[in-house]
């Protein structure tokens, strides 16, 4: 096989899997009128896990993903996390009820955190020496597949219902299952082990305990027991998830880049951007779909500009930070 044809199956791969993983995030958020209508019964704070839990295990998979792929090779832990978030999407489709689909939705973000966490590294062997436009392409990517994923899952749900959303996963992963295999070189493995599994078993225990009380409290009562008590155990786990990475020679979360004053002003800056985008696509949807009378596909339409935007600068930014600097 010619280089220039294994590095357009490799990038192929990479692309399909990181629009997957992040349509799959805003599709389920306009998504969620339509399950409680699907699901008589179930309410807005138990079907907001198919978006929190995707997120706390998505994260918690991240931290790990890299050493393993350090010891099994990057292709493998690649490719293994994009069968997994395959498989969770067909789980998906097929979930009888919403304890279902959360389960459902917890099996795909596992292989779409090892997909998301390798991508980069795939990507980057793909562009020696070119590291802004591994990442202005892959931002870009990211950005158009987020704008994309409300009109799409709206669409998909007026073809054919919610479970469209998932189902179209299917044939998109085991296309870049075979790009993959065919194009994605071995990698090098170093051999240096897996991080903390402990300490991204508190990190992750921690933040899921907090997120609990936080999502639960207007249903059980801010001062219940059940929400006082995820409140406190999940700031000791993340108190303690912290306290071991800080003494761990393979720490689940580098604290001394939190602490450095290179990056710490970075990563504020994308923890309240996050904080607000992700509340942001859920909150919306239900306003113009509940409050406002939008169909789906025209409150996925108010939401697309946002993300398509971030998409063109991801875009740019590549050359920008070349020229200039990351700091400019």
């Amino acid at each position: 096989m010619s280089p220039s044809r294994r590095r357009a199956l490799a990038l192929t791969s990479v692309i399909l899997a990181n629009v997957m993983a992040v349509i799959d995030y805003n599709i389920v958020s306009v998504a969620i009128p339509r399950l409680l209508r699907a699901f008589p019964g179930s309410t807005l704070a138990g079907l907001s896990w198919t978006i929190t839990g995707y997120t706390v295990v998505f994260a918690a998979v991240l931290l790990p993903a890299g050493g393993m792929a350090d010891r099994l090779g990057p292709k493998r832990i690649f490719l293994t996390g994009l069968a997994v978030f395959t498989a969770g999407s067909a789980a998906c489709a097929l979930a009888p009820g919403p304890l279902g689909l959360v389960l459902a939705r917890l099996l795909q973000a596992t292989g779409g955190g090892a997909v998301v966490a390798l991508a980069i590294s795939v990507g980057l062997s793909e562009f020696p020496g070119r590291a802004g436009h591994a990442f202005g392409l892959l931002g870009a990517v990211s950005g158009i597949a987020g704008a994309s994923g409300p009109a799409l899952g709206s669409a998909l749900m007026a073809l054919g219902g919610w479970r469209w959303i998932f189902l179209i996963n299917l044939p998109l992963g085991a296309l870049a299952l075979a790009c993959g295999a065919a194009g994605i070189p071995p990698g090098t493995r170093t051999g240096r082990g897996l991080p903390d599994l402990a300490g991204v078993a508190l990190l992750a225990g921690g933040v899921a305990a907090l997120v609990l009380g936080l999502v639960q409290g207007p249903e059980w009562g801010w001062t219940a027991p059940a929400v006082l008590g995820a409140a406190a155990g999940g700031t000791a786990l993340t108190w303690l998830g912290v306290r071991r990475s800080a003494r761990h020679p393979r720490p689940a979360a580098d604290v001394a880049l939190l602490r450095a004053a290179s990056t710490a002003a970075g990563n504020a800056a994308m923890a309240l951007m996050s904080v607000t985008q992700f509340a942001v696509a859920l909150c919306v949807a239900l306003y113009l779909t509940e409050r406002w009378g939008y169909s789906a596909l025209t409150a996925a339409l108010a939401l697309t500009p946002g993300p398509l935007t971030s998409a063109a600068v991801s875009w740019c930014a590549g050359p920008l930070v070349r020229r200039a600097g990351a700091r400019s």
